[in-house]
């Protein structure tokens, strides 16, 4: 409704949004969300409430074009990721339903090659322990039947919950959140972000 002034603006209310939102004020930084629907509303709802470190493109495939010490890298972050959100939530006492469980990678039913696809995933798993990750061979993953490979430390929670903690303690430390707030553009100088048809002058953005 307002011009304002803060330390740092924000577009985007879901994951990703709120978690840069909440450590930014966990170190005192003023801070404003700007989100154009409700939070939550994108992906975040969406989402499976599955946390993995395996991409979508397979690990061979990764180090194929970008070699192993980067795919160990890009594997290392997403666990990383996961760790962070077990912290968080463990800090803010969040009632998300957090539990690490093991996530599978199978293979399809659909399968053109069963046996070389077999073979595929026997490599990804070896590929993974080479590079540092806990993962091994099943001939059978649960619910599918199917073979595939089994990675520890992954994990699972409710997506909405956790960002109600995230909000909450955000708000706590006087961040200032806005739904329905749609993002226009940027002004460079000096910095602002529109938003409404409102400014919110930042350092950062």
């Amino acid at each position: 409704e307002r011009d304002l002034e803060v330390d740092d603006a924000i577009v985007g209310g879901g994951i990703t949004g709120n978690t840069a939102a909440y450590l930014l004020a966990e170190e005192g930084v003023r801070v404003a969300l700007l989100e154009r629907d409700r939070l939550g509303a994108g992906d975040t709802q969406r989402t499976t409430a599955h946390l993995t470190y395996v991409t979508d493109s397979r690990l061979n495939e990764v180090v194929s074009k970008f070699g192993k010490d980067a795919a160990r890298s890009f594997w290392d972050a997403g666990a990383a990721a996961i760790d962070e959100i077990d912290r968080i939530a463990r800090t803010l006492r969040a009632d998300c339903d957090f539990r690490w469980v093991p996530g599978f990678l199978y293979q399809s039913p659909r399968t053109e090659d069963p046996t070389r696809e077999r073979d595929r995933l026997q490599e990804d798993a070896a590929l993974a322990r080479e590079l540092g990750f806990e993962a091994s061979f099943v001939e059978s993953v649960p619910f599918t039947g199917e073979p595939g490979v089994q990675f520890t430390q992954q994990a699972r929670f409710h997506p909405l919950k956790y960002l109600a903690a995230l909000v909450s303690r955000i708000q706590d430390r006087g961040g200032l959140i806005f739904e329905k707030t749609s993002f226009e553009e940027t002004q460079e100088e000096p910095l602002a972000v529109c938003a409404n048809g409102r400014r919110v002058w930042c350092k950062y953005g």
